[in-house]
C-alpha cells in the first residue's frame, strides 16, 4: 500500500482494522479510549472504504452523544412535562361498575397505595420495571432525542424522574377518589412547582364582586380549602358531597348574602325526602334524589347530618364576614327519642346471608382487581375474613380489626377468641357493661 494510509484505518499483519478516538467527554461513558474493530479485509481499498463508512457512523453517534447529555434542568422539563399528562389521566378519575362503590374505591385506594410503595423501591434500588423503561423512552423520543444516545447519569436521572412521577400520580388519583373538586398538593417536592390548575390555590385568589358578596359556589370553595388543613381526607370528601347537594338546591350563582331562612327550611325537608341511595347516580339533580316513599327516606340521624354541614358552612361564613346573619341557625331535624331496650337494627335475612356468602369473594373471584366477578382465585385477606368472623362470633367490627394472633384460642378444648382486659382499656371500646363483663376477665 502506497502513500499515506487513510484515517481510521490500522494495518496488523495482513489484517485490516479500523481505529477511531473517543472524545475525552464521552471515555467514561463508552469505557474505552479507542474503538477498535476488524474489518474482516486483506483489500487494502476495501478496508479504506469500510473503515471511513464505518468511522463517519461513529462519529455521528458521539456528535449525537455529546449533544444529549442533557443538563439537570432540562432532565426536570421532560420529568414536569410528563407529570402533567400524568396528572390529567388521573383527574378522570374512577366510575364504579357495581352496586358497591364504597368498596371499589376501597379497592382502587388500596391498589395505588401499593403501586406507591413499589414506585418507591424502585427509586431506592435504581431497579426500573418495564413499564417505567416504556415511558421514558417514549417522552425522551417526543421529545427529538435517541434515547440509546444519552449516558447513563442521564438516564438513571429520568427513570428515577418517571417513577417519581408515576407515584405521584398515583397519589393524586386517590385524592380525586373522594375529592372531585379541590385541587391535589403533590408531596414530592420535584413536583410541587407544578402549577395546580383544578381550583384557585389559595383563598384570596377566588374572586369576589366588590358590594354583594359571594356567590354559593365561590363561598364554598373559600370554605372547603379554609378547612382543608384542619379536616381528614375522609371528613373532606364527606364534606364536599354534602355541599354539593346545598348548591344543587339553592343555586350555583345566587349570592349567598341572598339565601333565606325559607331557603334552608325547603332545604331541609328535601334531605329528609332523600332516598336511601341518593348518593348512586352521578350528575343527578338534588331533587331527582328524593322520594315521596316514606319508606325509602334516609334516617333522620343522617338527614341532621347532612343539614349540619349547611349549618356550618354558614355558620363560619358569617364569622369571616361574607353573610350578615345564619339563615339555618334556627333549622332543625326532629329526631325520633329512642325506646330504651328497644332492637334499632334489622338482622339479616337468611336469603340475604345466603346471597352475600354465595358472592364471588368467597366463592372465588377472577383476580385481586376484579374481585367482584366470577372465577376460581378465593384471597383469604380481610375482606374474606371480617365478614366471616362477624356472623359467627357476633363481634363488633371494631373488636374484629384490633385482633391478635395471640386472641385466636385453637389449644383450648373450645377454640375461642379471646379478648383480655389489656384489649378492652388500650383499644377496643365496649359500649355496655354486659359486653364488658362478657368479653373481660
Amino acid at each position: 500500500m502506497s502513500g499515506a494510509r487513510p484515517t481510521f484505518l490500522q494495518r496488523r499483519g495482513h489484517a485490516f482494522y479500523l481505529r477511531v478516538r473517543v472524545p475525552g467527554e464521552l471515555r467514561e461513558v463508552v469505557g474505552a479510549r479507542e474503538i477498535h474493530r476488524a474489518l474482516s479485509t486483506d483489500s487494502p481499498s476495501a478496508a479504506a472504504s469500510s473503515a471511513l463508512i464505518f468511522a463517519a457512523r461513529l462519529l455521528e453517534v458521539f456528535e449525537m452523544a455529546k449533544a444529549q447529555r442533557l443538563e439537570k434542568d432540562a432532565v426536570r422539563s421532560l420529568i414536569e412535562a410528563a407529570f402533567i399528562d400524568l396528572r390529567r389521566d388521573a383527574d378522570r378519575g374512577f366510575r364504579p361498575r357495581s352496586a358497591v362503590p364504597e368498596v371499589e374505591f376501597d379497592e382502587q385506594r388500596e391498589l395505588a397505595l401499593r403501586r406507591i410503595s413499589d414506585l418507591e423501591d424502585q427509586v431506592a434500588e435504581l431497579r426500573f420495571d418495564r413499564s417505567i423503561e416504556t415511558l421514558t423512552r417514549r417522552r425522551v423520543i417526543a421529545a427529538g432525542m435517541e434515547f440509546d444516545a444519552l449516558n447513563a447519569a442521564t438516564v438513571d436521572d429520568l427513570l428515577s424522574g418517571f417513577a417519581r412521577a408515576l407515584a405521584e400520580q398515583q397519589r393524586h388519583y386517590i385524592h380525586r377518589l373522594s375529592e372531585r373538586i379541590l385541587p391535589h398538593a403533590p408531596v414530592d417536592g420535584l413536583f410541587q412547582a407544578v402549577p395546580i390548575s383544578s381550583l384557585p390555590p389559595s383563598n384570596s385568589s377566588v374572586p369576589l364582586v366588590t358590594g354583594v358578596g359571594p356567590t354559593m359556589s365561590e363561598l364554598v370553595q373559600r370554605y372547603l380549602l379554609a378547612k382543608k388543613t384542619n379536616w381528614s381526607q375522609k371528613t373532606s370528601a364527606n364534606r364536599t358531597q354534602q355541599l354539593r347537594l346545598l348548591l344543587d338546591h339553592v343555586g350555583d350563582h345566587r349570592r349567598a348574602a341572598a339565601v333565606t331562612t325559607d331557603d334552608m327550611r325547603a332545604y331541609r325537608d328535601g334531605i329528609l325526602r332523600l332516598r336511601l341511595n341518593h348518593h348512586v347516580g352521578a350528575g343527578k339533580s338534588f331533587a331527582s334524589r328524593q322520594t315521596e316513599n316514606e319508606a325509602h327516606w334516609i334516617n333522620p340521624k343522617t338527614a341532621a347530618m347532612l343539614l349540619d354541614g349547611a349549618k356550618a358552612l354558614f355558620r363560619w361564613a358569617l364569622s369571616e364576614g361574607f353573610v350578615k346573619q345564619n339563615p339555618a341557625e334556627t333549622i332543625r331535624v326532629s329526631l325520633p327519642k329512642k325506646v330504651p331496650g328497644k332492637k334499632v337494627r334489622r338482622p339479616f335475612a337468611k336469603h340475604e346471608l345466603e346471597a352475600l356468602f354465595a358472592s364471588a369473594v368467597w366463592t372465588g373471584s377472577k383476580s385481586l382487581t376484579r374481585r367482584y366477578e366470577k372465577g376460581d382465585r378465593v384471597i383469604s385477606d380481610a375482606k374474606y375474613w371480617i365478614p366471616l368472623i362477624g356472623f359467627y362470633t357476633g363481634m363488633r367490627l371494631g373488636e374484629i380489626v384490633q385482633l391478635h394472633f395471640d386472641d385466636v384460642k385453637t389449644d383450648a378444648e373450645i377454640p375461642h377468641i379471646f379478648v383480655t382486659a389489656e384489649n378492652c382499656r388500650a383499644a377496643i371500646r365496649i359500649r355496655t357493661r354486659v359486653n364488658q363483663d362478657k368479653n373481660c376477665r
